[in-house]
């Protein structure tokens, strides 16, 4: 056995200096090919970026979610409310918002920001004195972001208070990187 094995390897060609695949044979390029992708493979498998903050400051128009949950890449920033993109890729972005359960607050309006410019809106509207309760406005995509992008929540319009709890959240998910 051991000698059918060590025929076996020494038919192969050893790639010697200044050879490239064009003078090898095919197989041994695909090969080589092959390494190169599976070692790409294992630093994408590597690369999580997550985050997930919940509870509501407001800062200007915009909002803050100070109750860091997950942050994974180190992107979001609980006193700015921004999240960093560390790798470019393609992120999938949620938020959450929802009015106060008082009465007297009847609307928000706010928007998913990409550096500084609304790309999704959040919008709820009670509709009614007699309806008490909370009904979120939630929104979701997927954005392509570049290193540095910034995505945060804001240029918010409020018709009364936001609920401060877990419901009210801000999260995104590294899908894949670019």
């Amino acid at each position: 056995m051991f000698f059918a094995l060590l025929l076996t390897f020494a038919s192969y060609p050893v790639f010697s200096a200044g050879q490239t695949c064009g003078t090898m044979p095919d197989v041994y390029c695909k090969v080589s090919e092959l390494e190169k992708r599976l070692s790409s493979l294992e630093t994408i498998k590597d690369t999580h970026v997550e985050f997930l903050a919940t509870g509501v400051e407001m800062l200007d128009s915009d909002l803050t979610f100070p109750n860091v949950v997950i942050n994974n890449g180190g992107g979001y920033t609980r006193t700015t409310g921004q999240f960093k993109a560390p790798v470019a890729g393609m992120y999938y972005i949620a938020a959450s918002v929802s009015p106060a359960q008082e009465s007297e607050h009847q609307k928000v309006q706010c928007f998913i920001q990409k550096n500084g410019v609304s790309i999704l809106e959040l919008f709820t509207d009670k509709f009614g004195a007699y309806e008490v309760g909370s009904y979120p406005a939630t929104a979701t995509m997927p954005v392509f972001l570049a290193v540095g992008d910034i995505v945060s929540v804001g240029g918010c319009s409020f018709y009364g208070g936001i609920h401060n709890d877990g419901g009210t959240s801000f999260n995104g998910v590294l899908l894949y990187p670019a």
